[in-house]
């Protein structure tokens, strides 16, 4: 691969800048030459000097280094991320097989994490039962639980596994979570993390019979959901309301709602989630009582 120098350069002439542009007191001609040259690897500081000086940021410039493409290891997490919150076994299963495939070669703690959630949602899948998947992702906790700052990659992680822990448990994690990600506030996709962790507590205080709980995160996802136009997110979070109009008594309202978003998904095409709905829905109505109690 091309040293970062050459991509530092390329950058540079496609901006139409001269090295005498961007040099100064805070970076001699003599430096930069060695560093397009590939004679010498830059700083952390002087890679952000030339980046703020050639009007790009280090993240873009390393996306040109890579030939405009990402790199392995962010190719399987961006999957994983794209895989919002669906738990079809194909896709699971393929993104899977990638990860193995790039474990064999690298020894990568993130992708080792990432590879067990995968088979907690695949065994969940199997079982139906949360508690089956607890010894494949606890190590993960166990880690993070020692850990006063959390990275973004952590709480993506942990915003697909808290459910999965016990009801105590679950409710911590949930507490710092919420903490952790107001440090991310102004950092870039912010609100992708965000509204997917907003709409996975509300889902976890459902299945523990706590779904009045759950307004406030639902009413949070739907806002960010709108803000970015994201349909399927609203349209999930507007069900998720449904089912506490229903359970506050207004029956009627409720399987309205319920029943228009259901037609939309179908015109969208989106089986899975509209077919969960459908379960969900029945499962409220058939223990309604628990969840008024």
């Amino acid at each position: 691969m091309q040293k970062i120098g050459t991509t530092l350069k390329k950058v540079r002439m496609a901006q139409n800048l001269t090295q005498k542009n961007i040099i100064g007191e805070d970076l001699a001609r003599s430096t930069l030459e060695k560093i397009e040259n590939g004679k010498r690897n830059p700083s952390y500081d002087k890679i952000t000097l030339i980046c703020e000086k050639l009007n790009t940021s280090l993240p873009e410039l390393i996306y040109i280094h890579n030939d405009y493409q990402l790199t392995e290891k962010e190719t399987l997490i961006h999957d994983f991320k794209n895989l919002r919150h669906s738990l079809l076994p194909k896709p699971l299963e393929a993104l899977l097989l990638k990860i193995n495939k790039y474990l064999l070669i690298h020894n990568d703690r993130q992708i080792v994490e990432l590879k067990a959630v995968i088979e907690a949602m695949i065994i969940f899948n199997e079982t139906q039962n949360f508690s089956d998947s607890i010894d494949t992702v606890k190590f993960i906790w166990e880690r993070l639980e020692k850990l006063d700052d959390w990275l973004e990659f952590d709480i993506l992680i942990l915003s697909h596994l808290f459910f999965i822990f016990e009801v105590d448990t679950a409710k911590y994690i949930i507490q710092r979570l919420l903490v952790q990600i107001k440090k991310y506030s102004l950092y870039r996709h912010h609100y992708r993390l965000e509204m997917g962790l907003m709409i996975n507590i509300a889902t976890f205080f459902r299945h523990s019979y706590e779904i009045l709980e759950a307004e406030v995160f639902i009413d949070k996802g739907i806002e960010l959901a709108q803000k970015n136009e994201n349909t399927i997110v609203e349209l999930i979070g507007r069900y998720k309301k449904s089912e506490i109009l229903y359970v506050k008594g207004f029956e009627k309202e409720a399987n309205k709602e319920y029943k228009d978003i259901v037609n939309i998904l179908k015109l969208l095409n989106k089986q899975y989630i509209y077919q969960d709905m459908e379960k969900d829905w029945n499962e409220l109505i058939l223990n309604i009582e628990k969840y008024r109690n």
